[in-house]
């Protein structure tokens, strides 16, 4: 089985390098790269760099240590499920329809680790805002 997705991560990662380097040639996103919708060469480029970066067989050391954390977070799903729970109360509704809790495994300051069940929602694109976090005066 880790054979199997090792495999499955090599033959991933060619094909975004077969990407980035079509898109680099041409600037133009090919038709048959189905991202959900219309998004600028540059951008794609740049999302696409990335993961070649990180799905390469020496992906670059995390700057800053993890912290071991177990919290709750509440997302709500696209622009109308977020101003749903911002509604125009003075309160937040968290327990909209459209909010899926996940757990939180550990943070840093360059980001966080979640988990979420999947079934709910098999579609998902992941769009995080990003809050810093203070404990005993130091940066998360």
């Amino acid at each position: 089985a880790a054979e199997q997705a090792v495999g499955q991560q090599t033959a991933a990662l060619a094909e975004v390098k077969g990407y980035i380097q079509k898109i680099g040639a041409s600037r133009q996103v090919p038709s048959n790269l189905n991202l959900g919708g219309a998004y600028e060469p540059e951008v794609v480029l740049d999302v696409l760099e990335h993961l070649a970066l990180y799905w390469s067989t020496e992906p670059p050391e995390r700057k800053h240590p993890r912290h071991n954390v177990k919290s709750r977070l509440s997302v709500a799903h696209g622009y109308d499920g977020l101003l749903g729970v911002l509604g125009e109360s003075e309160s937040l509704d968290f327990e909209a329809n459209a909010v899926e809790s996940w757990i939180v495994e550990n943070v840093s300051a360059g980001g966080f680790g979640a988990g979420f069940r999947v079934g709910r929602a098999q579609d998902r694109r992941l769009g995080l805002h990003r809050q810093k976090q203070r404990r005993d005066d130091a940066e998360y």
